[in-house]
């Protein structure tokens, strides 16, 4: 942890990760999870699948963003409001009930989600209070109360500023999908439709390889578990 990958060399017999502090580690088997446009920045001096380095090398993340703020009551759930989340045109794509499950509390929170320029805009934004405060009151023109129950406290995610991730979750343009279809963790009860994303013992997991999930948290948990599994096999191989 708090280690930034610079290099990933292949040796003899495992591979060697460098890291931007000056240290190094050697590995007979490496998972890859991080996103291809911060990987694309990173040495890999390994042989990979000519397709494989260009899928890195094109995929990018989507901008999006999340304003989450506090409220001491939850307003949202009256007669003109919502219980789950509205779509809009007020400068946030969407608005959704954060603490839908907290049924013993009284208060609450809203997550205002930022797509695109919004999104991309925000890491400019210095004094977000004002922007939550803009959001807040474009809301209670439709449900009443939302001014009155803002608490003063919010959090606002930095997906898109971050040096780390760049954006939000893959975003795929035309294309994309059928081009590198084949390069994605497939999980089925069919062994021919299984699919597994790995160039010998470089393994790559992650939301953006899931073929059921990508865009979704659900899609890294996957595929994790599955780049789990594959080492699990690898090394089961080597001892046998």
């Amino acid at each position: 942890l708090g280690m930034r990958l610079t290099e990933i060399k292949q040796q003899a017999k495992n591979f060697r990760l460098s890291f931007a502090n000056q240290t190094n580690v050697e590995a007979d088997l490496v998972i890859i999870a991080i996103p291809f446009p911060v990987l694309s920045g990173i040495k890999i001096n390994a042989p990979l699948p000519q397709l494989l380095g260009r899928f890195i090398a094109e995929a990018e993340l989507g901008s999006n963003e999340k304003l989450l703020v506090r409220f001491s009551k939850r307003f949202w759930r009256q007669r003109n409001g919502f219980t789950n989340a509205a779509w809009s045109d007020m400068g946030f794509s969407e608005v959704w009930d954060a603490t839908s499950r907290q049924l013993t509390r009284n208060d609450g929170a809203l997550n205002f989600f930022l797509g695109g320029d919004k999104a991309r805009q925000l890491k400019d934004i210095k004094d977000t209070s004002k922007l939550t405060k803009q959001f807040v009151s474009k809301l209670s023109q439709f449900i009443s109360g939302a001014s009155e129950a803002i608490s003063g406290q919010f959090l606002v995610s930095g997906w898109t500023k971050n040096n780390l991730t760049t954006g939000g979750y893959a975003n795929y343009k035309p294309g994309e999908l059928t081009r590198f279809g084949s390069l994605f963790w497939v999980e089925s009860d069919i062994p021919e439709e299984r699919q597994q994303v790995n160039a010998g013992n470089l393994i790559f997991s992650g939301e953006h390889l899931s073929d059921a999930y990508y865009g979704f948290m659900n899609g890294g948990a996957q595929t994790g578990r599955l780049a789990a599994q594959l080492v699990s096999e690898k090394i089961a191989t080597a001892k046998g």
